[in-house]
């Protein structure tokens, strides 16, 4: 009896190890592009951060299951500068020398523009963290996906919003030049005339600008009552300081690019009452936001700027899509992604269209004596 019962148990251990042979340990090498130096790079601070915390979290806890094997991934990061040059350059690295699978990238629409030509050629998918100029997803390219909102829909969201809550009729737009902020401005003025608000001049800034009073003086001569300025915050913040240097009385409104610590920092009490829209923000009392703002702030000892919640939704999603594609091919990754539907990230339900757009919920805030508030929230057009 001794024997047989020994006998099982080898067995048993045997059958254990040859189960165990069997599994893998596999890797999914992520390649991520982001402006780490240069004067955009608080922002690509805040996504690399974002995506340690969403990688460590997958791989502390045994990997992704893809049918019985552990799949861990790999972050392979370079720097773009904020640069469209350099990130063609940095992407060409992660996918022709690293081998990637699929790539993210953190901020800056023109960068992005850039460098997804190159994963579109390779047939890599490419996550987007930060990008949300529209022409992103107008090109065609089914290898591109926007996790944070398009400039589509914020703009429609932050035009509703002063029309249903501000007396004010007309509107002056600041914008800076290219895709981003030139765009953001012809679907303003659009959604602008579309509720009977009067756009009365639209002034064009460059990159690094300091000194905007001409354009404010003369967008104040048209008698705004509102301005939106859609650009980026080491400008935003300049604009802001010199409003109250002018001693103009009204009212600023930003783009996404506004909800970032960064902002307050820079401008301190001259960005108190202006108005936003994005579609993450730290302050957010939905579901899952504080416990990853909680980590963020332990670990990295800063509040997650705007990019940071889209950007862990980036890692998560991705996993998710190895599970479901049961495939570390770039293809079945890209098919997967694409079906990705009410996906319960941090930065709010995501669900794909057919162009690569993101449907989520924008969220619509103000800054109250250094704080972040959300004011409403917009339900997406697309």
């Amino acid at each position: 009896m001794k024997r047989l019962v020994t006998l099982i148990l080898v067995i048993s251990m045997v059958l254990i190890l040859s189960i165990t042979c069997l599994a893998e340990t596999k890797t999914l090498k992520v390649g991520v592009v982001n402006p780490l130096t240069g004067s955009h790079a608080a922002y690509g601070a805040r996504v690399i951060n974002a995506i340690k915390i969403a990688v460590d979290e997958i791989n502390n806890a045994g990997g992704i299951d893809m049918n019985g094997d552990k799949v861990l991934i790999e972050v392979i990061s370079e720097d773009n500068e904020g640069v469209p040059s350099a990130s063609v350059a940095a992407m060409n690295k992660l996918v022709f020398r690293d081998k990637i699978s699929v790539a993210i990238s953190g901020a800056l629409t023109p960068v992005t523009m850039a460098d997804m030509q190159v994963t579109r050629e390779a047939k890599i998918p490419q996550l987007s963290a930060g990008a949300a100029g529209i022409m992103l997803t107008q090109q065609g390219n089914e290898y591109i996906f926007r996790v944070t909102g398009s400039d589509l829909n914020f703009t429609s969201a932050i035009i509703k919003y002063l029309a249903d809550n501000f007396d004010a009729k007309k509107i002056g737009i600041l914008c800076e030049q290219g895709d981003y902020g030139e765009g953001g401005a012809v679907l303003l003025t659009s959604n602008a005339e579309k509720l009977g608000l009067e756009v009365v001049t639209r002034e064009i800034y460059q990159k690094g600008d300091k000194d905007f009073k001409a354009q404010l003086s003369r967008i104040k001569s048209k008698g705004a009552e509102v301005l939106i300025n859609w650009g980026l915050y080491s400008e935003a913040a300049r604009i802001a300081i010199q409003i109250k240097e002018m001693g103009w009385d009204v009212q600023l409104v930003g783009g996404s690019a506004y909800s970032d610590d960064k902002l307050i920092e820079l401008a301190g009490e001259a960005v108190d009452g202006v108005i936003f829209c994005s579609t993450f923000i730290y302050t957010d009392t939905r579901p899952g936001v504080q416990e990853f703002v909680k980590n963020y702030q332990e670990r990295f000892e800063e509040a997650p700027g705007s990019n940071a919640g889209p950007a862990y939704d980036c890692v998560k999603i991705i996993a998710d899509a190895v599970k479901r594609a049961n495939s570390l091919e770039p293809q079945d990754l890209r098919d997967a992604i694409a079906a990705t539907k009410n996906f319960p990230g941090v930065s709010g339900e995501i669900t794909f269209t057919e162009t690569g757009d993101c449907l989520k919920e924008i969220l619509i805030c103000t800054i109250e004596k250094g704080e972040f508030i959300v004011l409403d929230t917009v339900k997406p057009e697309i």
